[in-house]
C-alpha cells in the first residue's frame, strides 16, 4: 500500500479520536455546569444546606473527578497526533452484515435506554465489500451516531438489501465504469429540516471546532466512506441516507477468512 492512502488513513483516525475528545470534553464539561448549578442552588438556601450537606461534600469530588478526566483528555490530545501516524489502512474484502450488527449490538448494549433503534433483516447471503475494518466500523459506528442525535427518539431501521429483490434494490452492478456497490440504510422519522441542513454542510473540512456533534459524526463518516471509494448520500424522497461502499464478490466465509 502507497504511503499516500496510509497517510490519509492514519489522517482519518486521528480526526476521529479528536471528535471524540470534543465530544466527551463537552459531555463532562456539562456535567461540571450541573454540579456548580446544584452548589449554588443549595448554598443559597441555609436550610437546604443543613439537609445536603454530606451531598455537598460528593459533588465536590464529582467536580475534582471530572477536572482530572478533562485533564486527562488533554493528555490524550497531545499522544493522538504521534499515535496516529503509525496507523495503517488494510483494504480486504469485509463482511459488511457482521459490521452492521457488530455496531448495533454495542449501540444497543449502551444506549438502548436513550434512543429507540431497529435493524432490518440483513440479506440471507453476506455482502462483502472492500474495506479496511476499522475504518468500516468508525463510518458505520459515525453514521448511526449522527442520525441517532438528530432524530432523537425516532425509530430508525439499518437495511442491506440484495439486488433484484424489488425495484428499491440498493445493491448493483452499472458496468465498467461503475463498479458493484453495496448500500447501509439509515432511515429516520421527521424532522427532515434538520437532516437536510446537516448534509448539505458536510463539504466543510473543519470538524473539531463545530459544535454539532451531528454533523461532526456524518463530515467524518462522509470522508470514511470516500477514502473507502464509497460516498454518504442523502435521499430526501425516501427520508434515508445512504452509505455507498465498492463491492466485491466473495462468501461470508472468504471475508471471515481474511
Amino acid at each position: 500500500m502507497s504511503s499516500e492512502p496510509a497517510n490519509a488513513c492514519a489522517e482519518l483516525l486521528l480526526e476521529y479520536q479528536g471528535v471524540v475528545v470534543h465530544d466527551l470534553r463537552g459531555e463532562l464539561n456539562a456535567l461540571l455546569l450541573t454540579v456548580d448549578y446544584v452548589r449554588r442552588q443549595v448554598g443559597a438556601r441555609p436550610e437546604l444546606a443543613q439537609v445536603f450537606g454530606d451531598t455537598l461534600g460528593d459533588l465536590d469530588h464529582v467536580r475534582t473527578s471530572v477536572n482530572r478526566t478533562l485533564y486527562q483528555l488533554e493528555l490524550v490530545g497531545v499522544a493522538r497526533k504521534s499515535l496516529a501516524k503509525k496507523a495503517a489502512a488494510e483494504f480486504a474484502p469485509q463482511n459488511l452484515c457482521d459490521i452492521v450488527r457488530d455496531v448495533m449490538k454495542q449501540f444497543l448494549n449502551a444506549r438502548a435506554h436513550r434512543r429507540h433503534v431497529s435493524l432490518a433483516d440483513l440479506p440471507a447471503s453476506d455482502l462483502a465489500v472492500r474495506a479496511d475494518p476499522v475504518l468500516l466500523h468508525l463510518a458505520v459506528q459515525r453514521l448511526l451516531h449522527g442520525m441517532i442525535d438528530l432524530g432523537r427518539d425516532a425509530e430508525m431501521g439499518i437495511e442491506i438489501r440484495e439486488p433484484g429483490l424489488d425495484g428499491d434494490a440498493t445493491v448493483s452492478g452499472t458496468g465498467d465504469r461503475s463498479p458493484p456497490t453495496a448500500t447501509l440504510h439509515v432511515r429516520f422519522t421527521p424532522p427532515q429540516k434538520a437532516v437536510s441542513e446537516v448534509m448539505s454542510q458536510l463539504d466543510v473540512k473543519e470538524v473539531r471546532d463545530d459544535k454539532s456533534t451531528s454533523l461532526n459524526a456524518l463530515r467524518l463518516t462522509a470522508r470514511l466512506a470516500e477514502a473507502m471509494g464509497g460516498r454518504l448520500q442523502y435521499n430526501q424522497r425516501d427520508a434515508e441516507v445512504r452509505l455507498e461502499l465498492p463491492r466485491v464478490m466473495e462468501t461470508a466465509a472468504e471475508c471471515n477468512e481474511n
